[in-house]
């Protein structure tokens, strides 16, 4: 489920108070990246292949408050989220490594258990 741009803190907090216990994937990107043009289509094809996760997108020069909240120092970065908590995140537009994780998490209930995954959370391409 893609719920668009997010453009400011509050817009944000509400994303995740919205969502339950889906899991969220938030991308932070740029629109003069190159990389963060070319997963923004597959990104688009995984909202749809796993309509149970929450999909958002954070440009970075638009809301600059959000983007500095989470340090960002590099993009495509995402970042996942359960229960309103960070899990996991990721820089790079790795998208076999993306949706791995999507898949580790996306079931998890954070409260009671971790995902099984072969590497670490924080992966780069």
């Amino acid at each position: 489920m893609t719920k668009g741009e997010i453009q400011s803190v509050k817009a944000f907090n509400d994303l995740l108070e919205s969502s339950g216990e889906k899991l969220v994937v938030i991308d932070f990107y740029a629109e003069w990246c190159g990389p963060c043009r070319s997963v923004a289509p597959k990104l688009e094809r995984m909202a749809s292949e796993f309509p149970d996760v929450v999909f958002g997108k954070v440009n970075i020069e638009n809301a600059k408050e959000v983007a500095t909240i989470f340090t960002i120092s590099s993009i495509p970065h995402f970042k996942l989220f359960k229960n309103k908590k960070e899990v996991s995140d990721i820089m790079g537009s790795n998208e076999a490594s993306l949706k791995e994780l999507i898949i580790a998490w996306k079931d998890v209930n954070v409260r009671t258990e971790r995902p099984s995954l072969q590497r670490q959370t924080k992966l780069k391409d």
